[in-house]
């Protein structure tokens, strides 16, 4: 007797589901026999010139991964998260996920991550961000009511320890005042953030005229920084890897809330620092000059440190 459309239909179902769930447990055992490697992860950018994109002047495609002994680290995932991971194997290894502030930039591909975290049945999570975070619900209550995910309310100077690693937030100066950068550090390694923050209080032209950061531009004449925070050069010049987010090569009116590569060179100058890696520039820098080459040149020029900006197709820098 002829199947019905109905048996017919149910039976492709089937296969189709046997299937999906063989594909998920081989991707997931995968991932869990990665060789064990650290190493930091940045996430690479979708195509700028897509027209959403090039209508859009958000910051939507950071993000980047730790991954550091036992702690597999996901800090400020933005947006389109699946498609910017070298590998979902990356991905489903995380166990811990940072937000430094409530900006989608640095928030919109937290859900995404952890619908692709939980798969795994056995997988504890923990995610470290501030209470802004946590009270606007950015995480969604689909994972807030998952008792396998532990919430953990960043504050100033409070470390948080994850097997032998130390993870130590540092409040800093944004148009959010619940911004952190943090400072992760080990036996072998010690390794900065610093997300968007302010970083210069006052600049000094070539006829002493003084200005607030987000006043001056180079039709002033720069002379030198005339005062900054200082909690960002005492805490951040003292690790081996800096990463930090510039939002432009010069003092512009976000200058205020957001660092500049003018600050970043007082930022290395003197310091500790090894290798400093870049990120959230304007996305036009990217295929529309040579600005980040001359940013990178400038910045090594006057600090001696090797200095790398994220480029569109990401990047794999190993750790000890």
């Amino acid at each position: 007797m002829e199947k019905s459309i109905f048996d017919q239909m149910t039976h492709i179902a089937t296969k189709v589901r046997q299937e999906r769930k063989k594909r998920k447990f081989e991707i997931i055992k995968k991932s869990q026999k990665q060789k064990k490697s650290n190493f930091i992860s940045f996430f690479k950018f979708p195509n700028y010139l897509r027209d959403d994109l090039v209508l859009s002047t958000k910051w939507l495609y950071g993000g980047f991964i730790i991954s550091l002994d036992k702690l597999k680290l996901l800090v400020d995932p933005g947006a389109e998260l699946l498609g910017r991971i070298s590998k979902i194997e990356d991905l489903l290894s995380i166990n811990s996920v940072f937000v430094s502030h409530n900006h989608i930039d640095h928030t919109a591909g937290i859900n995404t991550a952890l619908e692709f975290i939980t798969l795994q049945p056995d997988k504890n999570i923990c995610i470290i961000a501030p209470k802004t975070v946590f009270k606007q619900k950015i995480v969604g209550d689909y994972f807030l009511n998952d008792n396998r995910i532990s919430l953990i309310e960043i504050m100033p100077n409070k470390e948080i320890t994850f097997d032998n690693i130390n993870i130590i937030p540092v409040k800093l100066f944004h148009s959010i005042k619940d911004t952190y950068g943090f400072i992760l550090e080990n036996k072998n390694v010690k390794i900065g953030y610093i997300p968007d923050t302010g970083y210069s209080k006052k600049i000094q032209d070539q006829n002493g005229k003084l200005f607030n950061a987000e006043e001056f531009s180079y039709k002033n004449q720069f002379a030198k920084i005339a005062s900054i925070h200082q909690i960002i050069k005492r805490k951040f010049s003292q690790v081996d890897i800096l990463i930090v987010c510039i939002n432009d090569p010069i003092y512009t009116k976000h200058s205020k809330y957001h660092l500049s590569g003018i600050d970043l060179v007082d930022i290395l100058k003197g310091s500790k620092i090894k290798a400093c890696f870049i990120t959230h520039l304007y996305p036009e820098d990217l295929i529309t000059s040579n600005s980040n080459e001359l940013l990178v040149n400038y910045l090594e020029s006057e600090t001696n440190i090797l200095v790398r900006i994220i480029p569109s197709e990401g990047l794999i820098a190993p750790l000890c």
